[in-house]
């Protein structure tokens, strides 16, 4: 089946067009530079002042990722009030017994409930626990950062759909979005997942021209006012054909800095007859893991607290090491949620303390050492008070794919089944293991260290390429 591409030029003119992409392309590059470059001399001073040699220690130099991401926090350590200066936290260069003392700026939400919390006690449990919260914190402050920009994206596609609608079924169409934004667990630079409702069952040929019509109004409709369609295709070699669109705002206000958001809208044919409760979106896709998967990861969330910290820390980890995304190999959000969930039932069955820190180490350790894809799947539970005993053999005779993580609900739904990369996973999760322990186990005197978690999820592992 041949795919079908869709890259159609917006309707303004061609060369304004190029020479502000350039020119927005120029100033992102110097201006990624100059941050990288402030906080790389800051922390290089502060190296030097308790003597680490970073000449001898390849592994305490900083990545451009890792400067760029302390450089934003800075930047907003002056730009937004809500900021308060927190104790000192010791991060240990790896390899290196000593130790670099650096101030830690933590965000406060911005609505009152939560800046309550600031005269709150720390929060209790180990002290990976206490950074792990952190970060989760961090991350999903950022997520929520442009929140305003995504329902206008939303909104795009929404009307625009509407036209599709009616041009290829006749019908109408409904909008809903799935995945991390739709859970609260989305990181900065997450995907929009987009789930479009017809009216009327499609076959895969409607649903195609669906989507590749859709890309065609979106890239011809000059965008909204602070954002444009950048590309957009229609992939037609997968389960389902999805639509992956690439949209931009930020230009329009002066920002030398455009940001640039990934979307997947996908086409749900809903099981049911009932066309009023297919268009409201009030009945669930049993055929769209995505939005089936949205009440699962919900009451998972409710039932455990350490859910949401460990699934968001292993998310940015496989982010940043490129192993996140089924469609090459990777491992979902959806599939890595369960997989932490399994985990989280097996420790509550033994009586186990399954708090944020020791679930994270749990998780790891299971997957890396003592999980065999080749012989165990996995099977967790809908319900808390029901866990499981440990993994579940693969019986003989199943289809063999490279990773069997079974729905709760739906028993013979691998939500796993791309993932032809997970040796790599498990290579991963085993190296940050190994991180965890040196800074968190291995040392009598553990402080707050929540440099060293943002060290770790955004550090590429060099064994891995």
């Amino acid at each position: 089946m041949a795919q079908a591409l869709t890259l159609q030029p917006s309707s303004c003119n061609m060369s304004d067009t190029s020479l502000a992409n350039t020119t927005r392309k120029r100033h992102s590059r110097q201006s990624n530079k100059h941050l990288a470059l402030l906080v790389a001399n800051m922390l290089k001073k502060a190296i030097q002042a308790n003597r680490v040699d970073t000449d001898h220690n390849p592994k305490a130099q900083l990545t451009m990722r890792q400067c760029k991401l302390w450089a934003l926090a800075l930047i907003d350590v002056f730009t937004n009030p809500r900021f308060v200066r927190a104790r000192m936290l010791h991060w240990r260069a790896p390899n290196d017994s000593k130790e670099l003392k650096c101030s830690r700026m933590e965000l406060l939400s911005a609505t009152s409930a939560e800046c309550s919390a600031d005269c709150a006690p720390p929060p209790s449990g180990s002290q990976l626990t206490q950074d792990m919260m952190g970060l989760r914190q961090l991350l999903h402050q950022r997520a929520l950062e442009h929140e305003q920009e995504h329902e206008h994206m939303t909104d795009l596609i929404r009307s625009h759909a509407m036209s599709v609608a009616a041009d290829v079924w006749g019908g109408e169409v409904a909008v809903k979005i799935y995945g991390s934004r739709a859970v609260g667990m989305a990181l900065p630079d997450s995907d929009i997942d987009v789930a479009l409702l017809p009216s009327v069952r499609l076959n895969s040929l409607q649903q195609t021209q669906a989507l590749t019509m859709l890309a065609g109004q979106l890239l011809e409709s000059g965008g909204w006012s602070s954002g444009r369609v950048i590309s957009g295709h229609t992939v037609t070699l997968t389960a389902v054909p999805v639509l992956k669109l690439v949209m931009e705002h930020g230009f329009a206000a002066g920002a030398t800095l455009p940001l640039r958001v990934m979307l997947d809208v996908t086409l749900a044919n809903n099981s049911t007859t009932d066309q009023a409760s297919s268009i409201d979106g009030s009945t669930e896709c049993s055929n769209h893991v995505g939005l089936h998967g949205i009440d699962i990861v919900n009451r998972l969330k409710t039932n455990h607290e350490a859910l949401a910290p460990v699934v968001m820390f292993l998310k940015q980890l496989l982010v940043t090491s490129n192993l996140n995304d089924p469609y090459s190999g990777g491992l979902g959000s959806y599939a890595l949620t369960l997989m932490v969930a399994f985990v989280m039932q097996r420790a509550e069955a033994k009586g186990e303390c399954c708090e944020a820190g020791e679930l994270l180490r749990e998780t790891l350790q299971f997957y890396a050492n003592s999980f065999n894809p080749l012989k165990d799947c996995v099977r967790p539970l809908p319900h808390s008070e029901a866990t499981p005993n440990g993994s579940t053999k693969i019986e003989p005779g199943s289809s063999t794919t490279p990773l069997q993580v079974f729905d709760p609900e739906y028993a013979d739904m691998n939500v796993a089944a791309s993932s032809f990369r997970f040796n790599l996973v498990q290579h991963l999760f085993g190296w940050v293991h190994s991180e965890l322990s040196k800074h968190y186990l291995d040392t009598a005197d553990v402080s707050p260290q929540l440099g060293v978690l943002l060290e770790i999820v955004t550090r590429k592992h060099d064994a891995l390429y």
